[in-house]
């Protein structure tokens, strides 16, 4: 019993590590759908709809 839950902590606690590591797609005031880091037309929302399509 004991096991399983030193396994669960450890798998737990190595996916959180993980996570942080990863880079988020949320950036302020936009998303980066595409995780390049530059803002597209398509990921601007003040740019126009016409441009965005």
């Amino acid at each position: 019993m004991r096991k399983r839950i030193a396994l669960c902590i450890a798998v737990l606690l190595s996916a959180g590590a993980y996570a942080e590591k990863t880079p988020g797609i949320y950036k302020k005031g936009w998303i980066d759908f595409n995780k390049n880091g530059v803002m597209d037309v398509y990921e601007d929302p003040s740019a126009p709809l016409e441009a965005r399509v």
